[in-house]
């Protein structure tokens, strides 16, 4: 699925005078599109041991970058999962 998102930055305005720092904002149009991200974790029961439970979990995600993919995926296995000590983020494919 892609939606159309606003991406919104700062420039530098010249021909305007707006006191100390003229600027107006340029709101740029992106495409987002919906991924299918499975997220890998290893998670240790004891931090003595070294027996690891391994698991996934799958997520959809709207996003416009490959950075913003990996850091909404991250955020939310942190926060589903916030025991576990490894992470691994694989991006499968791009949903219709």
């Amino acid at each position: 699925m892609q939606h159309l998102a606003l991406t919104a930055c700062v420039v530098p305005c010249d021909g305007f005078t707006l006191g100390a720092d003229p600027s107006f904002i340029q709101v740029t149009p992106t495409m987002v599109y919906t991924y299918e991200v499975f997220v890998d974790m290893k998670e240790y029961e004891d931090p003595q041991s070294s027996d690891a439970r391994l698991h996934s979990v799958r997520y959809e995600i709207d996003a416009d970058t490959k950075r913003t993919l990996d850091a909404i995926a991250r955020h939310c296995a942190t926060t589903d999962y916030p025991n576990v000590s490894e992470y691994d983020i694989r991006v499968t494919r791009r949903l219709q």
